[in-house]
């Protein structure tokens, strides 16, 4: 892959991160920074579960109030919603659509403070965290696959495959991005084998 590949790809997965997060503005206007972010995890762990395949390329990280995307947090932050507000939505396929509209539904009548409490309770944010305590620093990457084996273990998921199952493929769940994670290490092993 090129420099110039690369980058695109970098820009190409950024874009759908706040592509996903003006989407979600658009749909609850209280999503302010906290309620972003957990609503950003919940959709990456719904694609992942629904899918078997990452909405957003990047992993939330573990931060001692849950998970965050940084990017985000400081275009909400600092920047004044900027690169929110300038994101175009017809990066989202029609599937990413309807995650995020079934997970901003499911979520609209709860606050930042209680999804964040939610979240602490979830195995993906304490397995990145460790032995650290709840309210100590952190910004540990949460791994995908420890999201999409929580997702596909909650039984609140059935709600969400049901009305993402319109647009959903029909493969076995995960089946795909495990595959690829499997043969992207095997690959590093064996250049660092030889």
């Amino acid at each position: 892959m090129t420099v110039t590949q690369n980058t695109q790809n970098g820009a190409q997965n950024e874009s759908k991160l706040f592509a996903a997060a003006r989407l979600i503005q658009e749909l609850d206007p209280s999503a302010q920074i906290m309620k972003m972010q957990k609503l950003l995890y919940y959709v990456q762990g719904w694609s992942l579960a629904l899918t078997g395949d990452p909405m957003i390329e990047s992993s939330p990280q573990a931060y001692k109030d849950g998970p965050v995307y940084p990017a985000v947090r400081e275009d909400m932050k600092y920047c004044g919603n900027r690169k929110i507000s300038n994101a175009k939505t017809g990066v989202l396929s029609d599937q990413d659509v309807e995650i995020i509209t079934t997970v901003v539904d499911r979520f609209r009548r709860k606050g930042g403070k209680e999804l964040a409490d939610a979240t602490h309770l979830e195995s993906p944010w304490l397995e990145a965290r460790g032995d650290l305590a709840v309210g100590a620093h952190c910004s540990r990457e949460m791994s995908l696959q420890s999201m999409m084996r929580y997702f596909l273990s909650v039984p609140s998921a059935e709600a969400i495959r049901i009305k993402a199952s319109v647009v959903a493929p029909k493969r076995e769940p995960g089946a795909d991005f495990f595959r690829r994670e499997s043969a992207k290490w095997s690959d590093l092993l064996e250049r660092l084998g030889a």
